[in-house]
């Protein structure tokens, strides 16, 4: 039995075993033939995503000490990390989810900015001068910043093996929202496929 995956730019794969890699949301967006199990699709429908931003800022000198720098703010930008662990870079990221992430997307790139001078005051004082860049999505499109992450924790989607159709995602576990949660997830897909 082989698999046909045929893509809207008019392209046609074949394959013997599939695994589909989708965020949750888009899986129903797919005609499937034959359908997925009810059940299955009915779970997908019924998991809840908010919207996730991430900005990453450069900086002229590392003006935190500690590698494993993360601090948690009641500012808009409510969560920064080092996300230049290991690496010659002076970067940290910011992340904002619901309601903040929203707001951050109706800012212009100055305040933007603000907000994230704003976060950093009270650990750093006024960094405004050691900021070299702010990197995000710029295009005309604001929404192409953001992505979806889950905050549905508790509830797992369960599907039964598919012949030679397997899933991975957040959503298959029960750290919905994580991206280890998705690799972990892939991980054992793999396996599964290595092992039969």
């Amino acid at each position: 039995k082989e698999f046909i995956v045929n893509c809207l730019n008019g392209k046609t794969y074949k394959a013997s075993n599939v695994i589909c890699t989708l965020p949750a949301p888009l899986i129903n967006s797919i005609t499937w033939e034959p359908r997925l199990p009810e059940a299955f699709i009915h779970s997908i429908s019924q998991s809840e995503y908010q919207t996730c931003l991430k900005i990453s800022v450069s900086f002229n000198e590392r003006i935190w000490s500690d590698n494993d720098f993360e601090m948690i703010s009641d500012e808009i930008l409510p969560y920064v990390y080092n996300s230049s662990q290991n690496v010659e870079s002076n970067c940290l990221t910011f992340s904002a989810a619901g309601e903040k992430a929203k707001k951050i997307l109706q800012l212009n790139h100055w305040g933007r900015k603000e907000a994230i001078i704003s976060t950093l005051k009270p650990a750093f004082g006024n960094v405004a001068n050691h900021i070299t860049s702010i990197n995000y999505y710029a295009g005309p499109d604001a929404s192409k910043m953001i992505s979806y992450g889950a905050f549905d924790v508790g509830n797992i989607i369960e599907i039964d093996k598919q012949e030679r159709l397997l899933f991975c995602g957040d959503y298959l576990t029960s750290y919905k929202g994580f991206m280890e949660a998705s690799v972990r997830s892939a991980k054992n897909v793999v396996r599964q496929l290595l092992t039969t």
